[in-house]
This record gives C-alpha cells, structure tokens and sequence, in this order.
C-alpha cells in the first residue's frame, strides 16, 4: 500500500513517525504533502524576516522520517541556546550558514 499523509503541525510528524515503522511491511511507500503556514516561535520569526515558507513543521517531518533520530534533530535544528538573547534563529544557527 502506497500512503500519503497531508497536513502539518505535531500530528503530522507524529503520524508519519508511527507509519515509518511499517514501511517495508504494510506500506510500500510514505509520503507527506506539509503545510507550511506556521506563524510562531522560531519559524514563524524565520517565515516573516526572511519573506520564505515556515520550516518547522517540513523540519519535523524530515526528523520523524530519518533514521536515526538524535542526530538529525541537531543537525535539523532552527533555534539555539541563544535564541532567547531574540536574535533571529535564522543568524544563530549553523544549519544556516
């Protein structure tokens, strides 16, 4: 079975987290259409000064379908330990360098 999974938000990366355990058995292929109108915390700050689509929820479905978990959400990482300093993630993150 081929799914598509369409959406965004926590749901969605939790949804797809669940059925990649099933890929291989049950489902054939996964694929996810995610929306990317988030407008808070960091991406939203990202989304608004930088004129770009929100990454966060495309960044937590990519991290829910990797495999190995830990080191993809560093390396997936928007904000940082200094983000409370209010730089934008976007200057304070290495992923964006």
């Amino acid at each position: 079975m081929k799914v598509v999974c369409v959406g965004g938000g926590t749901g969605l990366s939790n949804l797809l987290r669940g059925l990649k355990k099933e890929v291989g058995n049950r489902v054939k292929e996964l694929s996810a259409i995610v929306t990317v109108a988030d407008n808070g915390g960091s991406t939203g700050r990202i989304r608004r000064a930088y004129q770009i689509p929100a990454p966060g929820d495309i960044r937590n479905c990519l991290v829910a379908l990797s495999e190995r978990r830990r080191s993809s959400r560093s390396s997936f990482s928007i904000g940082s330990r200094e983000e409370s300093s209010k730089d934008t993630p976007l200057e304070t993150s290495s992923l964006w360098h």
